[in-house]
């Protein structure tokens, strides 16, 4: 069968300066599977990276240990720190992640959209064939069967919510704050209409102001520039940041500067980027409080007690999902097989019927002929197997051939 392996890190298995070290922002991945496809001669790959993980999900490999190559590949030096799945292993993490069980918040929903993405990216870039697909569509699959048929999902939380949590706990009166969310992408589209609906005054940066405008327009909110919106930073009480970018966009000096003209009004900022947007040095400033991912997961722990208790059943639907998706890669890898064997059947059937017709013609008597032909047919079609099932060879015999021709006389038995 195809082989399926998977190299990469997540929060619990690396370091945060590693995974952003490692990180593949959407925009770049068509790019850098070509190149892994053309380093490490895999037949099939793609790439799932987010703020809390990467990874790469490969199909084939070449010559040596393709682990190996993929982990350099993806991480240089520090390849020996990524942890290498084979097999059910690498299917069974992906089912997982997909299913929310892998995620730093226990049944979060925002991992099936990352998911869609990371096949749509390698559909694109030409380096998913049919196995990787099914198995992403089996991802999928697995995740929408553990929501519907486990509570897994049920008192979710996300980032955006742990992160209007975090703020109600400084800003008590929702109508009074002023939040703007730099990025339009998933985390700005789940979080903007929550804050909105909460009684927040919304904005929306990005470096698109279309784009913004779009993201706004759901909740009601205002729009920027990205630029426009840092040089105006004191008139938001929250910031929520989450850009591809791979430098902090929000600096200790604009902070302080933004933190002057407020009068010391406190300000907080909620970074679910990866790597951060904000700089490290603006949580150490008075009356300013930032959160970024890590302070989210240990905000989430509190919850994972109710939704914990869904997770054996997750898991069994999880491995009936994975076991599917090998019923059909042994159906594929057998495809070929079985159309060998029709075909050598057709063969079988279209010769001993002319022989049978010509006997006929010859003036055989007919229930001879009849006779002859169908003990003649089951001798071929049965020599093939009962050579497997003697000799121990299931899978490696032909079909037919011309030794099923000289055994036809004695019912093909050998």
């Amino acid at each position: 069968m195809a082989r399926v392996f998977s190299v990469g890190a997540d929060f619990r298995t690396a370091s945060r300066s590693l995974l952003e070290s490692i990180g593949v922002p959407l925009a770049s991945v068509g790019e850098r599977l070509r190149q892994l496809m053309a380093a490490c001669s895999v037949r099939e790959a793609a790439i799932v990276s987010t703020c809390i993980r990467t990874e790469v999900y490969c199909v084939g490999g070449g010559e040596g240990d393709s682990q190996a190559l993929v982990a350099k590949w993806l991480a240089g030096e520090r390849g020996g720190d990524l942890f290498r799945l084979e097999e059910r292993a690498a299917v069974s993490r992906l089912f997982r992640i997909a299913g929310g069980l892998e995620s730093q918040i226990i049944g979060e929903t925002e991992i099936t959209g990352q998911i869609k993405k990371a096949a749509a990216a390698a559909r694109a870039s030409g380096a998913a064939g049919t196995v990787m697909l099914r198995l992403f569509d089996g991802a999928l699959s697995a995740a929408k069967t553990v929501r519907t048929a486990t509570g897994i999902g049920r008192h979710s939380l996300s980032y955006p919510a742990l992160a209007a949590k975090a703020a109600a706990g400084i800003f008590p009166e929702w109508k009074e704050v002023s939040a703007l969310f730099i990025g339009t992408g998933d985390m700005t589209a789940a979080g903007a209409p929550l804050f909105a609906g909460k009684g927040a005054r919304v904005t929306v940066a990005g470096r698109d102001l279309g784009r913004a405008q779009k993201a706004a327009a759901v909740c009601g909110g205002g729009a920027l520039t990205t630029a426009d919106a840092l040089r105006d930073l004191a008139r938001f009480d929250v910031v929520v940041t989450s850009t591809a970018s791979g430098v902090p966009i929000v600096g200790k000096g604009a902070v302080e500067s933004a933190l002057a003209a407020r009068r010391r009004k406190p300000m907080m900022f909620a970074d679910l980027a990866s790597p951060r947007d904000v700089e490290g040095e603006i949580g150490e400033i008075p009356d300013v409080y930032v959160y970024d991912l890590e302070h989210f997961g240990r905000l989430a722990e509190a919850s994972l007690d109710l939704r914990g208790l869904e997770l054996p059943a997750a898991a069994a639907l999880i491995e009936k999902e994975v076991d599917e998706f090998y019923r059909w890669l042994r159906g594929r890898e057998r495809a070929p097989l079985v159309r060998d064997f029709r075909g050598r059947a057709e063969e079988m059937r279209r010769s001993e019927t002319d022989a049978a017709l010509a006997r006929l013609a010859a003036g055989d008597k007919a229930e001879d002929v009849v006779s002859d032909l169908s003990r003649r047919l089951a001798g071929k079609l049965m020599h093939a197997p009962l050579r497997m099932l003697s000799e121990g060879t299931a899978g490696t015999a032909g079909v037919g051939g011309t030794d099923g021709a000289d055994d036809a006389e004695s019912g093909g038995q050998d």
